[in-house]
């Protein structure tokens, strides 16, 4: 198989979970979307070789974070009805194929967190507030509330407008 390129990014320490889309219920605070559990998504880009293959190498350390490997490509510039996983991944890598020569992906995987941590705190969708919260937000002032109804009991601290807030 020929050289194919391949740049993944970083995991994000926030990837995998989104804050509930129903801020405005005041009765329950902001907990992570009702995802079974907690994942990390990686991704980059690839170029195809002279025969429309390219690996993909993820960090050494991937395998053992995360299972329940899920993928994602595109075809970038041109259509590839033929575009797959040709080899899921095995050894901190995985292979595409199924496109022309030089063809640009974007790929993306996901994996379902499997360390201790993860295992130890599982995700909790949505969970009631105790009464002396109710009512209350992290950041009531972005739902048109305001400041004190914050759930700290000092409000939360506004940031300056802009460059002339910082002057005399």
């Amino acid at each position: 198989m020929g050289k194919a390129t391949a740049s993944p990014s970083a995991p994000s320490p926030r990837v995998g979970y989104t804050y509930s889309s129903a801020p405005i219920r005041a009765r329950t605070p902001p907990r992570p979307s009702p995802v079974p559990s907690l994942k990390n998504v990686y991704d980059g880009t690839a170029v195809l070789d002279e025969d429309g293959r390219a690996v993909v190498e993820l960090p050494e350390w991937f395998e053992s974070l995360n299972e329940s490997f899920r993928y994602q490509l595109t075809a970038i510039g041109a259509p590839a009805p033929e575009l797959h996983v040709s080899r899921p991944l095995a050894d901190h890598t995985f292979a595409i194929a199924g496109g022309g020569p030089g063809l640009g992906v974007c790929w993306q995987v996901t994996g379902v967190r499997c360390d201790h941590w993860a295992r130890a705190h599982p995700l909790t969708p949505e969970e009631e507030k105790p009464p002396a919260q109710k009512g209350r937000f992290l950041h009531p002032e972005l739902l048109g509330h305001p400041s004190d109804r914050s759930l700290s009991p000092y409000g939360r601290a506004r940031l300056p407008a802009g460059p002339r807030a910082m002057e005399g």
